[in-house]
């Protein structure tokens, strides 16, 4: 079994008509946060059955609806058709392709398809057990799923296996099979106890047989008796009927008239209770757009003040970073000067560095200058020594010529041990100048490192207050939309909360004894039936359709107090009200048999209703003979069995009368006075959980707003 294709339609983030189709391979989807998709998943959770709005990521099952935009209007359906490839016939029983269809409307009411089929969705469930697809599957893991699968309990992972291992069908059905086995072995007892009851009562009743043998005997002697006696008594009647007919015939005429006159008078009442109904759906409407204006106010207000602290706190920015780019500028002029000054440095050293050498040479020159001198000298005194044995009559002038000699020797080396000298320091200081150069190099080096390592932290504490600042301005996002949210459920608590104090919904006569039990004029008082009893909000429906007028009947303690307070609205023309005194109100109970064992039954009405003690003798009364079934196919079949005995009601309040007639359309959906003490509990949990996340997601904000400020400060102070 292969997933083809997906379609979605009005179906949370998909307003128009979306079909995905799913090829061989992986198919990954992929996109930023809030791209919606979770909601494909939601999706197939969805049509394969999943109720539970938690798992959906929503309040309640309208929010799976696309809600509309400020561009676009609000759809009133959502439909998911998802398409599975059957060929390896996975789903016995089905064709080479199975289509599921799920289509949910805003009025609550929903519907399930296999192949274009309706079907329940107890089908739905039912087909896709032991295909991994089924509530216990395996086939869908979402975030946190493997964790919850390894800490949960054994009890819990065994459902999975049995998923897995293809035995949760035979579970499902040894489940059935067993409570029926249990609903058959009880009516065996009972069976047996009623037989055991009626053979005791075999003797006394073989008695009783010939005593009614008897009794036949003389009965008959009797009847012919009293035939006689009839026969005269018939006569005489027969003159005094003729009599009586004459004045029924007059009390006819009589009758016509009177009925004619009470018909024009209920015709008025309906006209002004017509004329009422419009009235009051006036002025409900009047205040639901009150209440929305006054919404739309504090939201208009709060969109106000966020602009005018996001436009405060983008000036604050512009003039920190306009400052900040001042320092920046004044550090960059600082480096820049430090390093032209290190590199004419280092030219100057270059430059005394290649003077020094030139010189260098130049000496070298000299030196070598001089050494060819001295040896042009040496040969000078070797010719002159030969020439003294030649020439001794010049020797006095040979001695003087080399006494100078010898002086310019002496001079000659004299200057070469001061040009030695000088090679020898100009060297030091060469050696020095190369020191000098190459500590430059490294400086300039060191310098530029500290450079790029500092551009680089700058550039780290940037980009960590950007995230800093992104993070605070999602809470803070998040803080306001919770704040809002929060301001409207507490809103429409107080609102339904004032419409349930103001009693709205309730007939005058109601609100009037209520008014008087309140300042203790009328006592025994216990207030409306509605008030009293407390229903789940799934069955809400049912019992409000089942009660009917009921809701607005009035509970006392005893007759008399009953009989104080229909005084009181006749002596004031307040109107009428039906009351039930706990003193004199029986239950009843439906003796029907089997009704557990039919498709669809839910259960009587009156289990479904808890309330004190004192009132379950009225409410046993009134619902103890209604049942509550799914749908109403349910309802048809049931009614079909029992030959219509009893009133029928489905979850979404339509009606199989007794005797066979239906009751049933569309209505507002939990807008009736039991479904609104449930709304004003439930909007005020969601207000409690609201106010709980506001205030953690205002500790949050505190703390980002903190990191932001933190990671600000450390950007200034890498900049300066």
């Amino acid at each position: 079994m292969v997933l083809k294709t997906l379609e979605m339609q009005g179906f949370k983030s998909f307003p128009d008509k979306t079909e995905l189709n799913f090829g061989k391979g992986i198919t990954a989807i992929v996109g930023p946060n809030g791209s919606g998709k979770s909601n494909i998943s939601d999706a197939v959770r969805w049509v394969l059955g999943e109720t539970s709005t938690k798992s959906l990521r929503g309040s309640k099952m309208e929010d799976v609806i696309f809600g509309g935009t400020s561009s676009r209007k609000a759809i009133g359906f959502a439909q998911v058709q998802l398409t599975l490839d059957n060929s390896d016939k996975t789903l016995k029983d089905k064709g080479d392709v199975v289509t599921v269809t799920r289509r949910y409307y805003r009025s609550g009411e929903s519907e399930y398809k296999i192949d274009g089929e309706s079907v329940r969705r107890r089908d739905i469930h039912e087909l896709f057990m032991d295909t991994g697809l089924g509530a216990d599957g395996y086939s869908m893991v979402g975030q946190g799923k493997i964790d919850s699968i390894i800490s949960a309990k054994n009890e819990d992972r065994r459902e999975l296996f049995e998923e897995a291992a293809g035995i949760s069908r035979f579970r499902h059905k040894r489940t059935d099979a067993q409570r029926r086995l249990d609903q058959a072995q009880e009516n065996l007892v009972r069976l047996l106890d009623i037989l055991g009851e009626l053979e005791n009562r075999v003797g006394p009743l073989k008695e009783q047989s010939e005593k009614a043998a008897k009794f036949v005997e003389l009965s008959g002697e009797r009847k012919n008796l009293e035939i006689g006696v009839w026969l005269n008594k018939i006569n005489k009647f027969t003159n005094d009927l003729r009599e009586q007919e004459h004045k029924i015939d007059a009390a006819n005429a009589s009758y016509d008239i009177c009925k004619n006159e009470l018909q024009s008078i209920e015709d008025e009442i309906e006209q002004v209770l017509s004329q009422i109904a419009k009235i009051n759906t006036e002025i409900d409407e009047i205040r639901i757009n009150g209440a929305s204006l006054e919404e739309e106010a504090l939201r208009k207000d709060g969109e106000a003040s966020v602009l005018e602290a996001t436009l405060n706190h983008n000036n604050e920015t512009i003039e920190r970073l306009e400052s900040d780019i001042l320092l920046a500028d004044e550090g960059n002029i600082t480096i820049d000067s430090q390093i032209e000054e290190r590199e004419s440095f280092i030219a100057e050293s270059i430059a005394k560095s290649k003077q020094k050498s030139e010189e260098l040479d130049r000496v070298t020159g000299e030196m070598e200058t001089l050494v060819s001198s001295n040896e042009k000298f040496s040969k000078i005194t070797v010719e002159l020594n030969q020439a003294i044995t030649a020439l001794t009559f010049k020797l006095t002038d040979c001695r003087v010529k080399c006494s100078r000699a010898k002086s310019s020797i002496e001079e000659i080396e004299a200057r070469r041990d001061a040009v030695d000298d000088n090679i020898v320091a100009i060297e030091a200081e060469l050696k020095s100048e190369k020191s000098r150069k190459a500590e430059s190099d490294e400086n300039l080096r060191f310098l530029n490192e500290r450079i790029e390592e500092n551009n680089n932290a700058m550039g780290g504490y940037q980009l960590k207050l950007k995230n800093k600042n992104e993070k605070a301005e999602k809470l803070k996002a998040d803080f306001e939309k919770a704040n809002r949210s929060l301001a409207e459920k507490q809103s429409k608590a107080k609102m339904l909360s004032d419409l349930e104090k103001n009693m709205e919904g309730y007939s005058g006569a109601v609100k009037a004894v209520m008014r008087q039990s309140d300042a203790r004029a009328l006592g025994g008082i216990h207030g409306p039936l509605s008030q009293l009893i407390q229903v789940e909000s799934e069955y809400s429906t049912a019992v409000e359709v089942a009660l009917g007028a009921a809701m607005q009947n009035i509970v006392t303690s005893t007759e008399a107090d009953a009989k104080r307070a229909i005084y009181y609205l006749k002596n004031n023309h307040i109107g009428r009200a039906t009351f039930l005194p706990i003193s004199n109100i029986k239950g009843r109970r439906l003796e029907e048999k089997g009704l557990d064992d039919n498709l669809g039954f839910v259960d009587i009405a009156a289990n479904l209703v808890s309330c004190d003690n004192r009132y379950k003798e009225i409410v046993s009364n009134l619902l103890s003979r209604v049942v509550v079934v799914d749908d109403m196919d349910c309802a048809i079949g049931i009614a079909k069995r029992y030959a219509n005995r009893f009133k029928i009601v489905t979850l979404d309040g339509q009606v199989m009368n007794p005797g066979g007639s239906m009751t049933g359309g569309s209505g507002a959906k939990g807008a009736g006075i039991l479904s609104r003490a449930n709304m004003i509990e439930e909007l005020n949990e969601d207000a409690k959980k609201l106010s709980d996340e506001v205030q953690r997601l205002s500790a949050e904000f505190k703390t980002a707003m903190e990191d932001a400020n933190r990671a600000a400060a450390q950007l200034q102070a890498a900049e300066a």
